[in-house]
């Protein structure tokens, strides 16, 4: 599928595709992410910041995120589907933690797994596989 007819965030999300965290440093990119995510808090690229990349590739194109960093405010976010549709917003748990998940937007939905575009995948934005 042609990217130009993905939705607008995940255009916007896929412009970043690549950036990753620095072994010195921080990245520029993910720390605007934050600024963009209205998370302010964060200074670091090595804090976790998959919300941060879904939150800025909301806010960049008009329309208001989560403004969290905790990837399960996404939970209840948005208006639930019937079924998946590309550029969705997927929230995974991570681990026993109800705290504790990562999101991201789907790419392409397999029977046993999503594929999705986020950030903090192996601590770059990237396409990655989950089981459902």
């Amino acid at each position: 599928m042609e990217k130009t007819t993905w939705p607008l965030w995940l255009q916007a999300g896929y412009a970043h595709y690549g950036a990753r965290e620095m072994p010195r440093g921080d990245n520029a990119d993910i720390l605007n992410f934050f600024v963009l995510a209205r998370a302010f808090d964060a200074t670091r690229d090595e804090i976790p910041w998959c919300a941060g990349f879904a939150g800025a590739c909301l806010e960049r194109v008009g329309l208001q995120s989560t403004r969290s960093l905790m990837a399960r405010s996404y939970e209840h976010f948005g208006v639930k589907l019937d079924k998946p549709r590309l550029g969705s917003i997927v929230p995974l748990p991570r681990g026993a933690n109800p705290a504790l998940g990562h999101v991201g937007f789907l790419v392409e939905d397999h029977p046993k797994t999503v594929r999705l575009l986020g950030g903090n995948q192996s601590d770059r934005v990237s396409f990655a596989e989950f089981s459902k």
